[in-house]
């Protein structure tokens, strides 16, 4: 089911199965494409002809945890101010992510474009982080994780919409920046430099770090380096002395090093932003206009782990993978193997496709983690899962069942853990297991098509053709685009002779296929 090799082109006018018409890509970045597309079927979230958009994520294989929890995150985080995520669905073989589309910019490209010469312009930019804040609280024990301006989107109406809840923070979406402005920058300083998120503290540091930009025109730190060494924090007023002083005070007590002496809550923040805006509207006429933001350039000393760092980014976006290694090797060796730099060195192995590089550098941090060094149950079972794939790429089912037997016992996850011991125990060979298992998720997801493909893979390849065909077709009810069955199913009536029945499938593959993965695979059968 991996598109490994395959790369979707989002092309302006073309259909993604019968599902979507393709208007114009909106965006490209780490984790991959988004654009806007027009929906041609009625749905229960979304109707016949309604404008959505569309994330279509660079690694496929995500597709497979489909299986998480996420309907039941996305219901709780139903406010007007966080974008909706629709679905999360496989189309021809590709999964996607279906979402409001939003028309308007995001603060970031406000930020990077703005000339604020109106006085009300500091008015109108604190009434849209009370909306983001009010998202924020909306999502209760939550924490949002990636809060950036990036992130922060303004309606063409003015109305601020938060995106990104989980889709995008993944361990290498942090370590590995595309070109321009990173995600480090905003992290509080128990994310970056510990490894710890603490609830809504660490999104208030975030936003603490925007009202800094937006107050002075720069950010608070450059780097981690400069938290590490201890750089002491540039009030505000020092960078630009016409801003309230009470604004000042507020974004101080956001970055306070120590969680504990930030605002205890949202609630805290939101009675001091308050105060300041009712001030700020008695007094419009004296409000002076705010500093241009203006791009910032770190540079690292020579021969510590963050200037190997910054040259690994930097070749990484220049698609240069050979220097983007060596400079990740060589951030880890200055750093003495300090498990943030084995973490980046993963990340860019993964990113190059150095299967076996990055093998070795997560099971170096399996092992710092099994040996107590402290850090949060999310990112050890992120190591493991990793660990997981990565044995399965590189054809170590034995090791990868190892790994998920163990990601069973310890994730709150299961399904998905037991999803992936299931394929690496077809893949070694051992399919009654697998079988097993499958049909387990099957009861809990009865309409997961990724569920049904698997099950027929492993039932076909334990000699049970009939229940095979079974599942296929089950497959195919669910989603008439699904590749994986179409090119099954018609491969099974190649070989058994039944060349006009198989045709029908091939042709079906050859209308849905937007990668050219499985017309690959049908020329190769017919030669």
């Amino acid at each position: 089911m991996s598109t490994e090799g395959y790369l979707f082109k989002w092309t302006e006018g073309e259909t993604l199965g019968d599902a979507f018409l393709l208007k114009e890509k909106l965006g490209k970045g780490t984790y991959g494409v988004v654009g806007r597309a027009i929906r041609l079927q009625d749905s229960s979230y979304s109707k016949r002809g309604a404008e959505v958009a569309l994330k279509i994520p660079f690694d496929q294989d995500v597709g497979e945890e489909n299986l998480k929890q996420e309907p039941e995150i996305i219901r709780l985080f139903n406010h007007e101010n966080i974008v909706k995520v629709y679905g999360y669905l496989t189309i021809s073989g590709l999964f996607v992510i279906e979402m409001e589309l939003v028309k308007g910019s995001s603060l970031a490209e406000i930020l990077d474009n703005q000339s604020f010469k109106n006085p009300d312009a500091l008015i109108t930019i604190l009434n849209w982080i009370k909306q983001v804040v009010s998202a924020l609280k909306a999502m209760g024990e939550y924490a949002h994780g990636d809060i950036k301006p990036q992130n922060i989107l303004i309606r063409e109406d003015g109305m601020v919409k938060l995106v990104d809840f989980g889709t995008s923070r993944r361990m290498e979406d942090v370590w590995v920046f595309t070109r321009g402005q990173g995600t480090e920058q905003y992290m509080a300083p128990e994310v970056a430099l510990d490894n710890k998120r603490v609830s809504m503290k660490s999104d208030l540091y975030s936003l603490g770090v925007i009202l800094y930009e937006i107050a002075t025109g720069d950010i608070p730190f450059h780097s981690s380096l400069e938290r590490l060494q201890g750089k002491a924090l540039i009030k505000p007023r020092e960078l630009n002395e016409t801003i309230p002083g009470d604004l000042e005070k507020i974004i101080i007590k956001c970055l306070e090093r120590d969680p504990n002496l930030r605002y205890a809550t949202w609630e805290d923040f939101t009675r001091d932003l308050d105060q300041l805006l009712l001030v700020l509207n008695q007094k419009r006429e004296t409000i002076a206009p705010l500093p241009e933001t203006h791009r910032y350039e770190f540079h690292p000393e020579p021969a510590s782990p963050l200037y190997y760092l910054d040259k690994a980014k930097k070749a990484l976006a220049d698609e240069n993978y050979t220097e983007a290694l060596k400079n990740a090797e060589a951030a880890v060796a200055a750093s003495d193997n300090h498990p943030n730099y084995l973490r980046m060195l993963a990340a860019v192995c993964l990113r190059s496709q150095y299967l076996e590089k990055a093998k070795a550098a997560f099971q170096t941090l399996q092992e710092k983690y099994d040996h107590g060094y402290p850090v949060e149950k999310d990112q050890r079972l992120y190591v493991l899962r990793k660990l997981g794939d990565l044995n399965i790429r590189t054809h170590n089912y034995t090791a990868a069942i190892h790994i998920w037997r163990r990601l069973v016992d310890e994730t709150d996850n299961k399904p998905l853990a037991k999803f992936k011991l299931a394929i690496a125990y077809g893949l070694d060979g051992d399919y009654k297991p697998a079988i097993r298992l499958l049909e387990e998720i099957k009861e809990s997801y009865p309409d997961s098509v990724v569920v049904y493909d698997k099950l027929a893979w492993a039932y076909a390849l334990n000699g049970n053709y009939r229940q095979a065909l079974s599942y296929y077709n089950e497959a195919l009810v669910i989603d008439p685009t699904d590749l994986f069955s179409l090119y099954e199913l018609g491969k099974y009536y190649f070989i058994s002779g039944d060349k006009p029945r198989a045709n029908k499938y091939f042709e079906r593959i050859q209308k849905y296929d937007r990668t050219g993965e499985y017309q690959a695979k049908v020329r190769e059968i017919e030669q």
